[in-house]
């Protein structure tokens, strides 16, 4: 499974719990969820491609204008998680 794949699998899987609260199911569906939620994972996913200017601050401004970039000590992960809850509306 690619590295793309296995986002899509974890989103789907996401959607999934959401929708019937049980990921232990999720196996024993496996093949018809296949069609549902992977689509819409993708969908989501797609979505998230253009960061919003919360999402391009959280992820550049405190990073890119700071000596943290120019130390090499930031974090690609951290860069996203910061990223993410910007997009989610959460601090990080």
């Amino acid at each position: 499974m690619s590295s793309s794949e296995d986002m899509v699998e974890r989103v789907a899987r996401a959607l999934f719990i959401n929708a019937w609260g049980q990921p232990k199911d999720w196996l024993s569906e496996e093949d018809e969820m296949e069609g549902i939620f992977r689509p819409e994972a993708r969908i989501v996913i797609k979505a998230m491609r253009e960061p919003t200017p919360a999402m391009v601050e959280a992820g550049g401004g405190e990073y890119c204008n700071t000596e943290r970039w120019d130390d090499q000590s930031y974090e690609p992960p951290v860069i996203w998680r910061d990223m993410i809850g910007a997009a989610l509306g959460k601090p990080s």
